[in-house]
């Protein structure tokens, strides 16, 4: 399809219920995205499409007072809600302020059913806006891709850490191996490997 027929193909279709944010493919941290309030803004933003040369998805756009982000990591759940204070319509971008809050059982069990139904994901993170009549609206998942935030990024790592080891040392211990563990480090031996005769121990003298 040339960009003409692209043109002629998007600016064909009708435009949502405005206001609507569009989004230009993958982007994310706020890159690519258009806030239109009039069909001669959508008639604009989709000439923009027209020549990227990715798809572009269509939402409500949702006034808000905060961001919040949930995240899983093994069977640690921890909540943050995030404020804008630049006046940004995005909520991330520009200055804001973090404050961690107390994790509900209600968004424990949003993640657990999103990470259940992706795979049974052991990590995941979930973006709720927090609009201001007071719905919250999902409006992102994602695995490992997520963002750190708050004072406590140096505990997920070393949480995140132990997991990745915690599953390397499941999947990846070969059949008949068993651990045994040692200062400093962890080895492997076999279990069913004969003890060395008195003659093995010379020859390795």
């Amino acid at each position: 399809m040339t960009a003409l027929e692209r043109t002629i193909t998007i600016t064909s279709v009708a435009p949502p219920r405005l206001p609507a944010v569009l989004k230009l493919g993958h982007a994310h941290g706020g890159l690519g995205k258009f806030k239109v309030e009039s069909p001669a803004d959508y008639q604009d933003a989709a000439s923009v499409v027209a020549v990227a040369g990715t798809y572009c998805t269509v939402e409500p756009y949702l006034e808000s007072r905060a961001d919040l982000h949930v995240q899983k990591i093994g069977q640690s759940y921890k909540a943050f809600v995030r404020r804008s204070i630049s006046g940004h319509w995005k909520t991330n971008v520009g200055s804001a302020m973090l404050e961690q809050v107390a994790m509900t059982e209600r968004y424990k069990s949003w993640l657990d059913a999103a990470a259940d139904a992706l795979g049974n994901l052991d990590l995941c993170e979930m973006e709720v806006l927090l609009g201001r009549d007071g719905k919250e609206s999902i409006i992102e998942i994602n695995d490992c891709a997520f963002t750190l935030l708050g004072e406590s990024q140096e505990e997920d790592r070393r949480l995140i850490a132990e997991l990745v080891l915690l599953k390397m040392q499941n999947l990846c211990t070969p059949p008949g191996m068993v651990r045994v563990t040692s200062k400093p480090s962890m080895s492997l031996v076999s279990s069913n490997l004969p003890s060395p005769t008195e003659s093995d121990k010379q020859s390795v003298k």
